[in-house]
């Protein structure tokens, strides 16, 4: 965008053609986000190969130019954990330099909440999973779904958000990362039961979490059932 709300203009940066900058031009993709990182812009998005799988690229900056570098390894398959597994939802975070990323990825039977971290070397990119490096992610309950998810920092902490259903209502789950990256861990801040989240009602479902920083306090919004109707609730963390 040129930036001029009087005589606005776009210009493509995506080649400008019939295609864009997928990996692979004959299959469909999902769910694209951009963030800037260290002066970068980054993309991300869902593809699927056929087993869908989370891809990204580092644009050149040059508008008159424009390139796009794939930073997950470059090949047919992204940085999913099983590149065999489904992926998708994939949102960026940015923490102590470093980019990170989260996606929802299937272990098999049920949609895991994944995190990696990024190296920050888009010539030799390398992607560090921060959530046990395993089969199963950081649900609570690695044998129930997780969607939606989301990574903020605040207050020097990253932040993760997610829905996770519990067998009976989807629940608002939060954590907060060790931010040791040799050993990362990960603690709840929702309370940590085994089956109840942030929701007002637990007993009735919540989904797609939502992050906000304002007069620096943690906000979060999300969608909720009351029984009839779907409300918009917001709550506030610290």
């Amino acid at each position: 965008y040129n930036g001029l709300d009087l005589t606005p203009a776009w210009t493509f940066v995506d080649g400008n053609g019939a295609n864009g900058i997928n990996k692979d031009v004959t299959k469909n993709i999902e769910r694209p986000q951009l963030t800037v990182a260290r002066n970068k812009l980054y993309a991300t998005w869902t593809e699927f190969e056929p087993q869908s799988q989370i891809r990204v690229a580092v644009y050149n900056g040059l508008d008159l130019t424009p390139a796009w570098t794939f930073v997950d390894g470059n090949g047919v398959n992204g940085i999913n954990y099983d590149t065999g597994r489904p992926a998708s939802e994939a949102q960026f975070g940015f923490f102590r330099g470093k980019i990170y990323m989260t996606w929802t990825e299937s272990n098999g039977s049920d949609d895991q909440m994944r995190v990696a971290m990024y190296n920050g070397n888009d010539l030799l990119p390398v992607w560090t999973f921060m959530d046990g490096n395993g089969a199963n992610g950081l649900n609570k309950d690695a044998t129930y779904s997780a969607s939606s998810p989301q990574l903020v920092m605040h207050r020097g902490v990253l932040y993760a958000m997610w829905s996770e259903d519990n067998g009976t209502a989807d629940q608002i789950r939060a954590m907060a990362f060790s931010g040791n990256v040799l050993l990362p861990t990960w603690t709840f801040v929702d309370g940590n039961s085994a089956t109840l989240g942030l929701n007002k009602n637990t007993g009735l479902g919540a989904s797609v979490p939502q992050f906000a920083r304002f007069s620096n306090k943690l906000y979060a919004t999300w969608v909720e059932t009351n029984g009839t109707n779907t409300q918009i609730r917001v709550i506030l963390g610290q």
